[in-house]
């Protein structure tokens, strides 16, 4: 997926074709996590896809099915010597697990999320009592605990469609994922109304990180 970014120019190489395109937008890749106790799909995804994407996004049992675990595949990403934004859901976890999820993560040094709510699930009910909003609470205040000492802030994303209005809360968001859509003229308007953070109208783009990396495309459904 294709999106506005304030940095420098990255480089496209392709080896089919002979050539390098410079370009001054990043590419986000969704992949598809494991449904079976194997790796070997994903890591064939990641070395197939790696010389034209910039960050790959993992889902978390996207659809509502159970997969190998979002932070688990970061860490392949990682791994393979690329960038990754793992998605975790409020429907499939309580405070606690995902505070052991944000431990797990840190270990990896996978440090990128997406929170959303989650697919209604295929087997079972919600979990309950967690949140967007209080996964993001939870995920700042945790880096700051003692027992992350030299962890750096989380970069945490959320989602939204280009009509609708950002919840206040949402703005304290790093970078945003808007809901697919053809109108750049939509997303610009997204991007300058007044409740906007106000990192995201002094940026080319429609909605960027506060360190001026990516934001992107989101997925119907998450």
């Amino acid at each position: 997926m294709a999106h506005g970014s304030s940095g420098g120019a990255a480089s496209c190489a392709s080896s089919h074709y002979g050539c390098t395109v410079s370009r001054n937008f990043s590419v986000v890749c969704e992949i598809e996590p494991p449904t079976r106790p194997d790796l070997t799909r994903a890591r064939h995804q990641i070395g197939m896809l790696a010389p034209v994407v910039d960050d790959f996004l993992i889902p978390d049992n996207h659809i509502g099915r159970a997969t190998v675990s979002s932070i688990a595949v970061a860490n392949e990403v990682h791994a393979m010597g690329r960038r990754s934004i793992a998605c975790l859901n409020s429907r499939d976890r309580n405070l606690l697990g995902f505070q052991r999820d944000l431990l797990t993560a840190a270990a990896y040094g996978v440090d990128r999320f997406l929170f959303v709510a989650g697919d209604k699930p295929t087997a079972g009910d919600r979990a309950g009592g967690l949140t967007v909003r209080t996964m993001i609470e939870e995920a700042r205040a945790m880096t700051g605990r003692r027992e992350f000492a030299g962890v750096e802030p989380f970069g945490i994303g959320v989602t939204s469609g280009s009509r609708r209005r950002l919840a206040s809360w949402k703005r304290e968001a790093d970078f945003f994922f808007l809901q697919v859509g053809f109108s750049v003229g939509e997303f610009v308007r997204w991007r300058e109304e007044p409740d906007r953070p106000a990192r995201l109208r002094r940026r080319h783009g429609a909605g960027q990180r506060r360190d001026g990396g990516p934001a992107a495309g989101e997925r119907s459904g998450h």
